[in-house]
């Protein structure tokens, strides 16, 4: 049977509600192989613009169901409130759905899951809603610079208020607005199998335009739509993976060097470990380690897709005291945390972050930091990646950790790190790529490096 790529979205906003699930996770359980086979193209693509849409804007969106409606929202059931949350971004931010369709819509989906009252209920809301649309900003009381811009992009006050005294108004908002844009696609062309003009070339080809990442020597923008990432040209013969530029800046900071030992402490999906094996042209040794036996599945299977074999995979926990590890020439810590850097393309983390949560994700990172660090052989180089640009996660953490480890100290590279990476590190060994200076995600990099020991 076909499915429904409305009740598809509705599915998937009421298993991540209140934070319980990420919202990468439930997108792949539910839009497994079966379901993607009875979902065109066009409905697929629907799907992410309603799910991702409303995410992005919920927080704005709440506010006009508190404005409009007579029942207060949190006596409204969780799957009708998920409901008027999908009609209201149809009315209000896709202006190719009409109104009327996207209110249709919303009652028939409230009643199979409601009373008929709670249909008419869903009916008058988004009618009076798609009526008074242009009045809605009038409607919204605003108080203060931060109120106000946490209500114009739909960011948790809390959120808003820590960067107007970080950054300044101007600033903040520039950041709010580029973290609602949709983001690029974009690839990591394995060197290995090919280079950066061949695969665009193969891409263009076929009809998927493409222009090079600014920073990143290896990566791709795709231009516009391009369908399922596994049906572009190479994706089975494994000439790219999908990540954004920020994250491959990464390993370029690393710099590791082909027959060296390397170990990438938190490897997760494998991204950057399959991109350290491609800088070390596939020789010498590199460990992944994550506490997830499904994503070390995941990495394995696409080691196997790139064509990597210099990678070991192993399930464990780099804090564990009793880990057994060799001494590595260089370690890579991309360390858990809250995802702040990269809420345009997670705005579930919009709703689920807390201010209270970043402090002890700084404790943790700081735990794994200094775990890593005792596997590393003198002179060898550590670095610290997260993505976010929150100071409890990024420079406080690396502030920590030299102020506990007297036998580290901050590197710039010495010559290592390649131009145009090498002029965006600064004097202390670190790179911040805010999405609005750099289009790209929002990452914090820092770079160490172990002394010597004496003769």
């Amino acid at each position: 049977m076909k499915a429904d790529p409305r009740q598809t979205a509705l599915l998937i906003l009421n298993s991540i509600d209140d934070g319980r699930a990420h919202l990468d996770a439930v997108l792949n359980r539910v839009l497994d192989e079966k379901t993607c086979k009875n979902l065109s193209a066009r409905d697929l693509r629907l799907i992410h613009a309603l799910v991702f849409g409303t995410l992005r804007w919920q927080i704005r969106i709440d506010r006009i169901i508190a404005l409009f409606s007579t029942t207060p929202i949190k006596k409204i059931d969780k799957r009708i409130l998920n409901i008027l949350r999908l009609g209201i971004f149809q009315i209000l931010f896709m202006s190719r759905i009409p109104d009327s369709a996207a209110v249709n819509t919303s009652v028939n989906m409230a009643s199979r899951v409601a009373p008929k009252w709670i249909s008419g209920f869903v009916n008058g809301l988004l009618r009076n809603i798609a009526k008074n649309k242009d009045q809605i900003n009038k409607k919204l009381s605003v108080t203060g610079i931060a109120h106000g811009i946490a209500i114009k992009y739909a960011f948790a006050e809390w959120i808003v208020n820590r960067w107007v005294k970080r950054f300044g108004a101007e600033n903040t908002e520039l950041i709010c607005n580029r973290m609602n844009l949709i983001p690029p696609l974009t690839l990591r062309v394995n060197m290995l199998k090919t280079d950066r003009e061949r695969l665009a070339s193969l891409l263009e080809e076929n009809g998927v335009p493409v222009e090079p990442t600014r920073y990143s020597p290896e990566g791709l923008l795709i231009c516009g739509p391009c369908g399922p990432v596994t049906a572009l040209p190479g994706f089975s013969d494994g000439l790219f993976q999908v990540q954004d530029e920020a994250a491959q800046l990464v390993s370029q900071i690393l710099c590791p060097a082909p027959g060296e030992t390397v170990l990438d402490a938190c490897a997760g999906l494998g991204g950057k470990t399959a991109h350290i094996a491609q800088m070390m042209k596939d020789t010498g040794r590199i460990f992944a380690i994550d506490k997830d036996a499904d994503r070390l599945d995941a990495l394995g299977k696409d080691m196997k897709r790139l064509g990597i074999k210099s990678v070991s995979a192993k399930q464990g926990d780099i804090t564990d005291k009793d880990i057994n590890l060799p001494m590595f020439d260089r370690i890579l810590v991309d360390a858990p945390c809250s995802g702040m850097g990269v809420i345009r393309r997670n705005p579930d983390i919009k709703l689920s972050a807390s201010q209270k949560r970043l402090a002890s994700l700084g404790a943790r990172q700081l735990n794994i930091l200094n775990s890593a660090a005792r596997f590393l052989a003198p002179g060898g180089i550590l670095v610290f990646a997260v993505c976010s640009i929150e100071p409890e996660e990024t420079e406080d953490v690396r502030n920590a950790f030299l102020s506990r480890q007297p036998n580290f100290h901050p590197d710039i590279g010495s010559g290592e790190i390649k131009a145009p990476v090498s002029s965006i590190i600064n004097e202390n060994g670190c790179l911040f790529t805010f999405p609005h200076l750099y289009d790209m995600d929002g990452f914090f990099i820092a770079r160490f490096k172990k002394k010597e020991q004496k003769a």
